[in-house]
């Protein structure tokens, strides 16, 4: 899946090329033409950190179909579901393998000239190139901490 970081650079317009390696991903697992939804990305410390998250179309429908089984009076889960939700932008790669940014998603990311993709899994991750170092060593700083005293998800993945 969707590994490692590239930095690209994103033009006037909101435009950006895909890697190569995303791009054939893309293609030899969902077809063309390719289908991207774009949505924030969330995370406790949002006020400081801000990115954006991008999903092959059918990774996201399946997400969306479970984020719509939220119950009405489960308000948290759904204040989350209608984040995600509320904010997704259906995009399409053009011909150069490029896709546009909305612009009231470059608003919340805070994007500028300079960015990172950064593989996620089934995912992939788009920050501002200066955010990203910024988050990634807030991230290492607080590792150790994380580390010693590891919650069960973070358990249950390192068997």
């Amino acid at each position: 899946m969707f590994r490692g970081e590239s930095s690209i650079v994103i033009d006037d317009k909101g435009r950006l090329a895909i890697p190569k390696g995303y791009r054939a991903l893309l293609m030899e697992r969902w077809g063309e033409p390719v289908r991207l939804t774009l949505t924030i990305g969330l995370t406790p410390d949002i006020e400081h950190h801000r990115w954006l998250v991008v999903y092959p179309a059918a990774e996201w429908d399946a997400y969306e179909d479970r984020l719509n089984q939220v119950g009405p009076f489960d308000w948290e889960a759904r204040k989350v579901a209608e984040m995600l939700i509320g904010h997704a932008n259906d995009v399409e790669l053009d011909r150069q393998g490029r896709l546009v940014i909305p612009p009231s998603l470059r608003r919340f990311a805070n994007l500028g000239a300079r960015a990172k993709i950064v593989g996620q899994g089934r995912e992939f991750a788009l920050w501002d190139e200066e955010k990203h170092d910024k988050w990634l060593e807030d991230s290492i700083a607080s590792i150790g901490r994380i580390l010693s005293s590891p919650s069960p998800g973070l358990l249950s993945i390192s068997r």
